[in-house]
């Protein structure tokens, strides 16, 4: 055991000296200067390496991309139309983007991609944190992304996420997962027949809601909002893309007024809805799937006029399975070794797992009591 200890300490030890290294190189290269002081890691994060890094230049926040993540066909080109959509937010809300050098968001060191953004101040808010205050300012912000105006970034279908696959074979998961005697294969197993209905059911709702997208963080959850002196920046845009604004909206107002246990504050969600139509009503213009076009947003998703009759809520509720499913399946590809054979990134994969799963059933167990909220709240 103390061997074991010893050579972990050593192997990270490695690690480390190799990052201050190669992030002392791509500073110079990119013109920030020398590091000051050595790099600190930051956590949070669940796909990359991040770092606060100090300059004889300033005080930067630097991304290292996964690369098993930069692999992926188009990869490369969502991280910088994200940072282009985070950068035209800036002077509208407060976010933290990547600086462009020589016009490029993404920069490259030895085959290793980075990402660099000044240094924000601020924390993330845990759960049990986040009051009703908090909830509407962010209901206010989400407003000011969707009504914002995107022209001129080139979107596409294909630029965000992976359409047209077909559905996941949970039970090989499992089986996989139980075969190697892998502790959370038992909680999925038990899960199967619940999986596969939600995925049917997501994938319907989906094609149910398709139309009317418009340009969202999609991802803007307590982790990814820095708060400093009671003001939020949002952070972490990777994930940005075209959803109907429905979807974005449950999706937020959720991840600001879940608390810990899986119980769904009443309070936190209508004031987050309250914001958000009532920033919602000035109106905005948002970037259509075609390239430079515009369109107005629908009005019955950020005006507060329709009732809930108006928006078919549980294909909503359903379509919000998708990201939950996704981060499964992905956490599970991790957790076998489908798409990485880095031990450290398979047992962080295993971490999610469980987790997912039982937040998924909480999720769906709460469907009646969102419904009710959604009517006596009057629905954005």
């Amino acid at each position: 055991m103390a061997d074991g200890e010893e050579q972990k300490k050593r192997t990270e030890s490695a690690e480390a000296a190799g990052d201050e290294n190669r992030l002392a190189r791509l500073c110079r290269m990119l013109g920030l200067g020398k590091l000051t002081r050595e790099p600190r890691a930051l956590s949070g994060g669940f796909l990359h390496k991040m770092f606060e890094v100090n300059t004889e230049t300033g005080h930067f926040a630097v991304k290292a991309l996964n690369p098993e993540i930069t692999a992926r066909p188009g990869a490369l080109k969502n991280f910088s139309v994200s940072e282009q959509i985070a950068n035209r937010l800036k002077g509208i809300i407060p976010v933290g983007c990547a600086r462009a050098f020589r016009g490029e968001y993404v920069q490259e060191l030895d085959g290793q991609y980075y990402l660099v953004y000044d240094f924000l101040p601020g924390r993330a808010l845990s759960a049990g944190e986040i009051t009703p205050e908090h909830a509407a300012r962010i209901g206010a912000v989400l407003a000011k992304i969707h009504g914002a105006d995107f022209s001129g970034i080139k979107l596409s279908d294909g630029d965000f996420g992976e359409s047209g696959e077909p559905p996941v074979d949970w039970a090989s998961f499992a089986a996989q997962g139980k075969e190697r005697g892998a502790s959370w294969s038992g909680r999925l197993e038990e899960m199967l027949p619940s999986l596969a209905m939600l995925t049917e059911k997501s994938r319907a709702a989906e094609a149910a809601l398709s139309g009317g997208e418009v340009v969202c963080h999609c991802d803007m959850d307590a982790k990814n909002v820095l708060w400093h002196d009671g003001v939020p920046a949002v952070i972490d845009w990777e994930a940005a893309g075209l959803l109907p604004p429905c979807r974005d909206f449950l999706d937020t107002a959720l991840y600001w007024s879940m608390k810990p246990g899986g119980r769904l504050d009443g309070q936190c969600f209508l004031a987050f809805l309250e914001a958000y139509r009532a920033r919602g009503a000035d109106g905005g213009r948002n970037l259509s799937k075609e390239a430079g076009c515009e369109r107005e947003l629908p009005s019955k998703q950020i005006s507060g006029s329709e009732s809930v009759r108006e928006t078919d809520w549980e294909a909503v509720l359903y379509a919000g399975c998708a990201g939950r499913l996704g981060w499964l399946e992905y956490s599970l590809k991790r957790a076998l070794g489908l798409c990485t054979a880095d031990p450290a990134e398979q047992e962080l994969g295993a971490s999610q797992i469980v987790p997912t799963l039982d937040d998924i059933d909480s999720y769906t167990r709460l469907f009646p009591e969102i419904m009710e909220l959604l009517e006596n709240g009057g629905c954005p």
